[in-house]
């Protein structure tokens, strides 16, 4: 059975909700990048119930300063693929440093 866009969502979703030690959590964050390469990989298109989840999982799951890089990245990929609008951008904008919005 193929997974589709709804079982992509519920298992990014799932993940971004994992709660534990930092070890947990970082393997949390990379099941949800990993499920994300595997949806594009099978030709579909994160929507918007996806990208929330993902930054859902960097909040909770990154440390700004840390790991700015991969948010950087990841930021990157989601203004390319045209999903940055108000409604995510007002659900990110409370974790990152006001210099990465401006």
């Amino acid at each position: 059975v193929q997974p589709n866009i709804i079982t992509y969502n519920t298992f990014i979703g799932a993940c971004a909700r994992t709660e534990g030690d930092e070890e947990t959590r970082r393997r949390a964050f990379s099941l949800v990048l990993a499920a994300f390469a595997e949806l594009q990989a099978n030709g579909l298109r994160a929507d918007g119930y996806t990208w929330p989840a993902i930054w859902q999982a960097c909040q909770c799951h990154l440390d700004v300063d840390a790991d700015l890089p991969k948010i950087n990245s990841l930021f990157d990929v989601t203004v390319k693929n045209g999903a940055f609008n108000e409604l995510l951008f007002n659900s990110i904008r409370g974790f990152l440093p006001p210099s990465f919005l401006q």
